[in-house]
């Protein structure tokens, strides 16, 4: 491994973390985001949020730079703006009454 960071540096100088785990994070992270609803991101998907961005660094940084490797990555839980929140609690409100109303149309 010793080998494989001298080669790093080399190659990508000392700030080789800026450009291959910083950026790249922030990178992985939009992509995640914009093909996911908030939903998802939020509530479905989160508990495997770390894995997957973690799986996806890696298999970047392989093909750049071979050696690297990205261990364990943390995500925190994402601040909502409040309007977006609310929007999102009336929605999610809304679609349960017309659930319950489509559900004493059928049993009518």
């Amino acid at each position: 491994r010793m080998s494989a960071v001298l080669d790093i540096v080399k190659r990508h100088s000392a700030q080789y973390a800026d450009v291959w785990i910083h950026d790249r994070l922030h990178w992985e992270v939009n992509q995640l985001c914009s093909h996911h609803t908030l939903q998802e991101i939020y509530i479905d998907k989160f508990d495997t949020l770390d894995e997957r961005i973690r799986d996806q660094m890696n298999e970047g940084i392989q093909d750049f730079t071979p050696g690297l490797e990205v261990v364990a990555v943390r995500i925190t839980k994402p601040r909502i703006p409040e309007i977006i929140r609310v929007n999102y609690e009336r929605v999610e409100e809304l679609k349960a009454q017309l659930l319950v109303v489509e559900q004493h149309a059928v049993r009518s």
